[in-house]
């Protein structure tokens, strides 16, 4: 079931209230929240946009625990890193690299990337990148390159999934210099 949710009720409390009655009345057991950006601040926003989005992820976080759902939260990464010479890089984009906070990061049990290479040309292929698993969660640190076959608008697996669990616990993580 798909619910848009009224552009009144756009803010952290108005979903909270409104997921609280759905799942009253269809037992959800996942739910994605698409795209986290249609979200309004309070009209006066108490601290800066950090304060609001890591309070607003603490209290989505909690209702999906107590409403015990599986949340999907999309959120897009700021404009991509710029080369010395004005060109894009292309790297895969970390939760930290969200646009407004890295609570995208801190917050989260679980991250997974969509990196799309070559940007605006045919790319033909999709990485997922799963780049956070929190200790004691399911799941392993790595990625999945798919194939996108377009008379049918599906993808399908190009290379098995690639273990990096030992790789990241080594080295920085995705193109971090620190």
């Amino acid at each position: 079931i798909f619910h848009a949710i009224p552009p009144e009720m756009r803010t952290i409390e108005g979903v909270s209230a409104y997921l609280r009655a759905t799942n009253d009345k269809y037992k959800m057991d996942s739910l994605i929240f698409d795209p986290w950006a249609e979200l309004l601040p309070a009209s006066k926003l108490v601290g800066g946009m950090t304060d609001y989005i890591q309070g607003g992820l603490m209290k989505m976080r909690h209702l999906t625990y107590e409403l015990d759902l599986c949340t999907f939260l999309v959120a897009h990464p700021t404009k991509m890193p710029t080369e010395a010479r004005g060109r894009q890089q292309e790297r895969v984009l970390t939760l930290e690299d969200i646009s407004g906070s890295a609570h995208f990061n801190n917050k989260a049990d679980t991250g997974i990337s969509v990196f799309r290479q070559g940007r605006g040309t045919a790319a033909d292929h999709v990485e997922v990148h799963m780049v956070k698993v929190r200790r004691g969660f399911p799941g392993r640190l790595g990625s999945v390159k798919f194939n996108y076959i377009q008379p049918i608008g599906s993808y399908e697996v190009r290379d098995k999934f690639q273990d990096l669990t030992t790789v990241y616990e080594e080295k920085p993580r995705y193109g971090r210099d620190y």
